[in-house]
């Protein structure tokens, strides 16, 4: 497993044995919070949660993870070059289901985090990061998913959970720099 820059270190952790992801405990709290059951829509899911009407996954592709978002077929919202930014994304995405039910405002961010990179093609938008990149769609719905992301890869899920948690989800976003 490749850790991610948020500084994360899975070696004290105990992975899944099934999933080999030490978020787990994670997944399942906010499954739960939000009424989600395990989803697994393709044989290759590595970890997937959802309801009636969608559910988010993550999947291999190829030396990549995929994050997709699973309606009457399968989408990709994002691929990530490592699992623990791809597992981050599916804590927030899981959290916003929560944060729906619950009538608390979605968690976006405005900007890109410092530090990170968006470039915005005809084909794909690509965000770097020292140590890590994804790919999203092209055009506004993978500019504003690349904008949410950046901030992601440089907190842990604990810091993740913890933000969402909150009703404005303070801190989330906000820049991570200390001046």
């Amino acid at each position: 497993m490749t850790v991610g820059p948020s500084g994360f270190d899975p070696s004290g952790a105990i992975p899944n044995c099934e999933t080999g992801i030490v978020y787990d405990d994670i997944f399942a709290v906010w499954a739960s919070m939000a009424g989600l059951s395990p989803s697994a829509a393709s044989p290759e899911t590595i970890v997937g949660w959802g309801g009636a009407d969608v559910a988010y996954e993550i999947r291999p592709a190829g030396a990549r993870f995929a994050v997709v978002k699973v309606e009457r077929s399968a989408s990709v919202v994002g691929t990530f070059s490592d699992l623990t930014s791809a597992a981050c994304l599916l804590i927030l995405l899981i959290g916003r289901i929560w944060r729906s039910q619950e009538r608390l405002p979605r968690a976006e961010a405005a900007e890109p985090a410092p530090e990170t990179e968006i470039d915005a093609g005809p084909v794909s938008t690509d965000l770097r990061w020292a140590g890590g990149d994804a790919e999203f769609a092209p055009g506004r719905p993978g500019r504003f998913m690349a904008t949410d992301v950046s901030h992601l890869v440089w907190r842990t899920p604990q810091e993740i959970t913890t933000a969402l948690l909150m009703p404005d989800a303070s801190g989330l976003f906000a820049d991570r720099r200390v001046e």
